[in-house]
């Protein structure tokens, strides 16, 4: 038996995936027109194919901005946490991109954003 506050997290995950869904929907119609129904056997693999390729580059990718976050937050002093707020927040926007930067470590990258 699921408790209220389970009940009402499904509920709004359901009505969401519905929205974003539908919003999907017709945006591949859109683009693509056609069917799916009416897709070969093999069109609908290798379709499919394509959207879990996709899928492992986001995962890799949001793996990577959580591990940012936790190395910002592990090297960031208690007197430095409004720097460490605007850290994720780079984060978050996609402005921070430690692996293409010069910097090694946080309090690096702190001093250059101070000087910006």
């Amino acid at each position: 038996m699921l408790t209220k506050d389970q009940n009402n997290h499904m509920n709004e995950n359901a009505e969401m995936f519905v929205k974003e869904y539908c919003k999907k929907y017709v945006g591949g119609v859109e683009k693509h027109g056609g069917n799916m129904w009416e897709m070969g056997l093999q069109q609908l693999v290798d379709n499919a194919k394509d959207e879990v390729k996709d899928q492992w580059s986001y995962l890799l990718d949001i793996e990577r901005k959580v591990k940012e976050i936790q190395h910002l937050l592990n090297d960031t002093e208690e007197d430095e946490l409004e720097i460490f707020y605007y850290g994720v927040k780079d984060i978050m926007e996609g402005d921070y991109k430690p692996y293409k930067s010069r910097h090694t470590t946080c309090k690096e990258w702190i001093g250059d954003w101070y000087a910006r």
